[in-house]
């Protein structure tokens, strides 16, 4: 559908903005129609060097490439014309954050308890494992904490069930000091009603550079633990606007 749009109006410009570099081969192919300028977003993270040349090769036929980060920018740099890069970071709407309020009620969520919030999908590389590694041992340090799971279960069945397991043995002897959500709810009312986000990713393949959710974290002013990697770096000071760990490592 979005080739015969390109067809049949024959745009000034077409900006395809997509979590799978595989999708940007629609802007390459608009190079057929036309004298259309051709601009493509990047914003899943991919750090194997075969795929980067790979994709190199068709990114420099575009007019413009737009990375999230600056990292990510020197190592597309010494595949692409670096006159075509241009980086503009990822945002999330402040309006909305501005206007949502706490409500533990509506979550179902202690009021007196410390919250640390993990929510994305239950995929290993997320480290939701690495979470449940270290639980325990926060739980033992401060008894007050809570930990609340948030996943779309339709999304990540199978990562889910093995997810659901691992959290219920983990928790085996702490049955009130954790629950699970498996279904989509209002992100900005669930961040102002939680204490700490905790987003402790082990790999970055295949996700966007500045995980969503850590910037919606920070629209919602809550304290952020999370994985220390390049790209968190740029967004991130350790004990400023958030407190970084050793990427992997559940002892931090």
């Amino acid at each position: 559908k979005a080739m015969q749009i390109v067809v049949s109006q024959k745009p000034d410009i077409v900006h395809e903005y997509s979590s799978s570099p595989f999708l940007f081969l629609r802007t390459f192919l608009v190079s057929l129609f036309g004298n259309t300028k051709r601009v493509h977003t990047i914003i899943t993270y991919n750090n194997k060097f075969l795929s980067q040349s790979f994709w190199a090769i068709f990114l420099n036929l575009l007019n413009k490439i737009i990375v999230p980060s600056q990292n990510y920018a020197q190592n597309y740099s010494q595949f692409l014309n670096a006159g075509k890069i241009e980086v503009i970071s990822q945002g999330v709407d402040m309006n909305r954050f501005a206007a949502a309020k706490a409500n533990r009620k509506l979550f179902n969520i202690p009021i007196g308890k410390k919250i640390i919030l993990f929510l994305g999908p239950p995929e290993k590389g997320k480290g939701l494992f690495l979470l449940l590694e270290s639980a325990l041992k926060i739980l033992t340090r401060n008894p007050n904490s809570y930990f609340l799971f948030v996943f779309h279960r339709k999304l990540y069945e199978r990562e889910y069930e093995r997810a659901l397991e691992k959290i219920k043995e983990t928790f085996y002897n702490h049955k009130k000091a954790f629950k699970v959500i498996q279904s989509l709810v209002d992100v900005p009312t669930l961040l102002k009603s939680v204490d700490i986000v905790a987003l402790p990713q082990t790999i970055h393949h295949g996700t966007l550079i500045y995980p969503q959710t850590l910037l919606e974290a920070m629209a919602a002013k809550k304290i952020i633990i999370v994985s220390d990697t390049k790209e968190i770096r740029e967004i991130i000071k350790d004990g400023k606007n958030g407190f970084l760990f050793e990427n992997n490592n559940s002892r931090e």
